[in-house]
């Protein structure tokens, strides 16, 4: 678990250095005797500190001044609080003493003269004795120091192979860790070496996961097994109970639709991907040729064969050869270059050695075991200039190799130019990412569009055959989906772009911050949305559900068209307020003519069709409106939208001209009621106030994660708009798509209030989850899962909500603008209810889960008490009916 910063090293702009490429300056962090320490190597010095874990305390120790340590020293260790030990690239291994003074323990110059051996000294450790082991990178060994000339093998291939009887490749070894007892911990191509003090081995080159991680990973596909099974089984009840062993007809068109419009997307976007991937690629290798081609010309290869002891590093020579090509790339100050670094390499005795990196991070005999192989090395020393791209653990690279020759034309090194793949990963990644949700967005609306427009067309066949008399169950609320679809496709392209546009216009007003004037027209908007509900609920009482439609289409087109007319922010906001007034009477229009279906099955599918038509509506409106803005000017957009609403007036007079014909009608008698009575009848009926204090306040507040906090926990993460927005939508496609099937299934299953109180409890668990996780991936799932939710818990809601007492005695129309109002003002309850959620972090998630579900669960018993009628899926509420045409 992370608990916090200890120390942090921070560089500007100025400390752009070579050396920083690959590296930092912080070196050898140990814990000894609860003191955690560590060095700092810079071209001035070497500075040491200390944490003390018990007190929370970093200590600057001491500074060593050494010129250019951070490019010398390849290895430092502690060896007491007041000494410790470096190896350095040329060939030496120092003591730095107490007293400021230095000792060499080991020469590789003094070992080669004395007894021939050519000792390449690397990393190191020490034990709690003191005693030296380090890496020979030249030897493939490790070894221990007897003196600053004599050293003793400890470690190697003949020794591996002679422990543990096996036969093994002579790997080069680059990894030391020594423990104070003298355990050595290295590693090769195949396996991690350990060696304890008394000389006992172990050659690991496999681990077995702990029995625990086994059970979880056996758990996890045993879990998903069963919720595959579980989902298998499900659809078949759902085949064999909802659609009676026969699958829809739009079911098989949506299906066939997708499946098309996704495999030609796939195909067509995988060709575009690698054909840009492969041009930048086979460009960027032609341009790594030419400069290869160019560098040697301008690099003294005699001066290379000048360095050949181990002393040399860094001397007037290496620093020559080392400029050279720093200078050739502009000390990588350039745009096009600042990522390119370049590699030196020398062949001796057929072996590969690195000389010089650009970032002074290697010494001058660095084996590499990369001959031999027909690679580019080999072709390089061949006389080729040879390009490749690879990917190891330091990252992807793309780079070029070629030779360098002496003044007799003999290849004396090997020059590598590359670049780091992390630019153009990202590069490559941010334009395939974009590409990718431009296109799945561009697709999910696509497939709405043709999938609404297969639905119209199955729909126009039922409407028809009952007059045939093939079908004499069909209803004809089911048609309420193409109308929401297109009035809220109309309405709703203007939504993304709406700030944009007040920008435009903004002035300012003492007393007002520009954020809020900026959202003043969205806020007007859902404010006269709630005000037109209450208000068509009462026109439609009286003049029925088409008076209330134009009404709100006449509102509506009005309120479109002085937005596009507007010119300043008094008359954008009168045009939105006029917008959101016609919004609502559209709305309760539709949800009267819903409730006009006296068949309680037949109601609840028209509810959930009518709110995934909406649904629909408002992800292609908001996506079809905000890419047309970019074509076309804001004004323009309004009046698009108007020509949508003309296609929602033609839809219905063709359509619902005079629905429902033939069919009795029934509506609730009731006696006629003013507003303020009305309200009051509804705000102090018991079983009216539980029902919205418990149920449709903390699942409509919990609702809002969706459009509030989702967007900005998902910027938080990294994720863009346009990726925050397919997620949304696809939250959205759950409710449009799985809303009317599993509301149907659950009704018929469980009965509208055990579907409701299911429905609650689910919304209380999506923010449970989210407070576990905390992370991305888990706001996506919640989100789905409240989009899963929505879709049939909504409709048993409305289901609910019709059968209470208080709706017989007002009427559905007039409870209907009450039910929706309230919504609202939960919905706007929603981010404050976050905000100070958000005070606790995810706990504050959490408690708002539990919350809900206790809430759920107080309603169950609470509406048992002060129930004074069962209205249960069984119940019946007794009313006069009687028939009426109210078309």
């Amino acid at each position: 678990n992370y608990d916090g910063l200890i120390y942090r090293k921070i560089y500007g702009e100025h400390d752009k250095k070579a050396q920083l490429i690959q590296r930092g300056e912080i070196f050898s962090l140990e814990i000894i005797h609860n003191t955690l320490s560590w060095f700092n190597l810079t071209n001035d010095g070497i500075t040491k500190h200390y944490y003390n874990i018990k007190f929370d305390k970093v200590k600057e120790e001491s500074y060593y001044p050494l010129a250019e340590a951070n490019i010398v020293i390849s290895d430092i260790v502690q060896l007491s609080t007041d000494s410790f030990v470096y190896s350095s690239k040329d060939g030496l291994i120092t003591q730095q003493l107490p007293d400021g003074s230095t000792r060499i323990l080991f020469s590789a110059e003094k070992a080669k003269a004395m007894n021939g051996n050519f000792i390449v000294p690397w990393e190191m450790g020490a034990d709690a004795s003191g005693q030296i082991y380090f890496i020979d990178l030249e030897g493939k060994n490790i070894r221990t120091i007897v003196s600053p000339s004599e050293t003793r093998i400890l470690l190697d291939q003949s020794i591996i192979e002679s422990q543990q009887k096996i036969k093994i490749e002579a790997f080069n070894y680059y990894r030391l860790s020594v423990n104070l007892d003298g355990t050595l911990v290295t590693c090769n191509d195949e396996a991690i070496v350990t060696q304890t003090a008394t000389g006992s081995m172990s050659y690991l080159t496999s681990a077995n996961l702990p029995l625990i991680w086994q059970l979880k990973i056996l758990a996890f596909w045993g879990i998903l097994l069963v919720l595959l099974l579980l989902v298998f089984w499900e659809s078949y009840l759902i085949y064999i109970h909802v659609l009676n062993r026969k699958v829809p007809n739009i079911l098989v068109s949506s299906t066939g639709i997708t499946a098309i419009v996704i495999l030609v997307a796939f195909l067509s976007s995988y060709y575009f991907i690698t054909n840009f991937s492969e041009r930048y690629q086979s460009v960027v290798f032609e341009k790594l040729s030419q400069v290869i081609q160019l560098l040697p010309k301008v690099l003294d290869g005699n001066q290379i064969e000048k360095i050949k002891e181990q002393s040399d590093f860094n001397n007037e020579t290496y620093k020559y050869i080392y400029n050279t090509l720093y200078d050739s790339l502009n000390q990588n100050q350039d745009y096009w270059n600042e990522s390119y670094y370049f590699a030196l390499y020398r062949v001796i005795n057929e072996r590969l050695y690195g000389f010089m990196y650009i970032d002074g991070r290697i010494n001058m005999y660095y084996p590499f075991d990369w001959l031999g192989d027909g690679g580019v090395y080999d072709q390089a020393l061949a006389g080729k200039i040879a390009t490749e791209a690879a990917t190891d653990i330091t990252g992807d690279w793309i780079y070029g190799v070629g030779p360098i020759t002496n003044s007799d034309g003999k290849v004396i090194a090997l020059l590598e130019i590359g670049t780091d793949l992390y630019y153009l990963r990202l590069e490559n990644e941010r334009l395939i990412k974009g590409l990718v949700l431009n296109l799945a967005i561009i697709l999910v609306i696509l497939i709405l569009i043709l999938v609404e427009m297969t639905y119209i067309g199955e729909l126009h066949k039922k409407k028809y055959q009952p007059i045939l008399g093939e079908h004499s169950s069909f209803s004809e609320v089911m048609l309420v989906r193409p109308l929401s679809f297109l009035y809220f496709t109309a309405v709703s392209v203007s939504v993304t772009f709406i700030p944009l546009l007040m920008k435009k216009f903004y002035e300012p007003i003492p007393g007002f911050s520009q954020e809020m004037l900026l959202a003043m027209p969205l806020s007007l908007e859902m404010f006269f949305l709630g005000i037109g509900t209450i208000v068509a609920g009462g026109v439609t009482s009286h003049n029925g559900w088409k008076w209330t439609f134009y009404l709100g289409l006449f509102g509506t087109a009005v309120g479109l068209l002085l937005s596009g007319l507007a010119d300043s922010m008094l008359s954008f906001n009168l045009a939105r307020s006029i917008t959101g007034i016609g919004s609502g009477f559209v709305f309760i229009a539709m949800r009267s003519f819903v409730n006009q279906e006296h068949r309680v099955i037949e109601r609840s599918q028209g509810f959930s069709q009518f709110y995934a038509g909406m649904t629909a509506g408002i992800s292609v409106g908001a996506v079809f409106g905000g890419t047309l803005a970019n074509y076309i000017s804001f004004s323009n957009v309004f009046l698009v939208a108007l020509g949508i609403i003309l296609l929602a007036v033609i839809f219905q007079l063709i359509y619902l001209r005079q629905p429902f014909l033939g069919e009795a009608v029934p509506i609730q008698k009731r006696e006629p009621t003013y507003l303020l009575n009305s309200l009051k009848i509804f705000i102090t009926s018991g079983q009216t106030l539980v029902f919205f204090i418990m149920i449709i306040f903390p699942t409509y507040i919990a609702g809002t994660f969706t459009g509030y906090y989702f967007p900005l926990f998902a910027e938080s993460q990294g994720l863009s708009t346009a990726g925050a927005g397919l997620v949304i939508i696809l939250g959205g496609l759950s409710i449009i798509y799985l809303g009317p099937v599993l509301s149907r299934y659950l009704g018929h299953r469980w009965g509208i209030y055990k579907t409701m109180i299911l429905g609650s409890i689910l919304w209380g668990i999506s923010l449970i989850i989210f407070a576990l996780t905390g992370n991305l991936m888990g706001a996506i799932i919640t989100l789905v899962l409240m989009g899963i939710t929505e879709g049939f818990c909504v409709v048993a809601q409305n289901e609910f909500f019709l059968r209470l007492p208080p709706v017989a005695q007002l009427g559905e129309d007039r409870a209907v603008g009450y039910f929706e109002f309230f919504s609202s003002i939960a919905e706007t309850m929603g981010p404050m209810t976050f905000a100070i959620a958000l005070l606790l972090g995810t706990m504050g998630f959490m408690f708002l889960g539990i919350g809900i579900i206790v809430l759920t669960l107080l309603f169950v018993l609470f509406y048992s008490i002060i129930s004074t009628q069962d209205i249960t899926d069984k119940s019946k509420i007794s009313v006069e009916i009687y028939v009426i045409n109210r078309s």
